[in-house]
């Protein structure tokens, strides 16, 4: 860290989320703050000048949550061969019910990047702040005022242990011993 501060956006942002190897940051805007819809994860490119761009699905991708609202993006370990996967959170217009979803991540040229291979994980009414464990194999998330786990793959109801209320928004971190 030099101490230098850099703008690398305007607006109101999101969940800012650095990718494990440091080079690009996503965030997240709600709609009505960007005018981007229905689309509103935003991914950064680290460098001089820094570029950002929306993120979006790939028009072949099968499953691809579309017409719907993206948030709460959360950052895969680095895999062995090097790809970048993502979990975040979409949810329809006027819609109660959100869907947490793991893609892979393909960064744009210029800022910005393409979603592909989308697996939709969970589903429910108040999903909130996906976090990867750190072998890549489970996602932790808040579900009201509950802490939950899941499979990444999606196989199997979450776990919910019970634990005392989560205030809202808790955000889960993993500890490797």
């Amino acid at each position: 860290m030099t101490g230098k501060m850099t703008l690398l956006a305007t607006g109101t942002t999101r969940s800012p989320t650095f990718s494990p190897d440091g080079k690009i940051v996503v965030f997240w805007r709600h709609p009505r703050d960007d005018g981007y819809a229905p689309s509103s994860l935003f991914a950064e490119a680290i460098g001089n000048p820094a570029t950002s761009g929306p993120v979006g699905a790939a028009s072949s991708t099968a499953g691809a949550p579309l017409n719907t609202a993206w948030s709460a993006p959360a950052w895969a370990p680095k895999t062995s061969g090097g790809g970048y996967r993502l979990a975040f959170l979409s949810q329809r217009p006027n819609a109660s019910m959100k869907s947490l979803y793991t893609a892979t991540f393909i960064p744009g040229n210029a800022g910005g990047g393409t979603l592909t291979s989308f697996k939709r994980v969970h589903d429910a009414a108040d999903l909130e702040t996906p976090t990867w464990s750190p072998d890549g194999k489970n996602i932790a998330f808040q579900q009201g005022k509950q802490l939950c786990i899941v499979s990444a793959t999606g196989a199997g109801p979450p776990q919910c242990p019970r634990v005392q209320e989560l205030a809202p928004n808790a955000a889960p971190v993993w500890s490797s011993f």
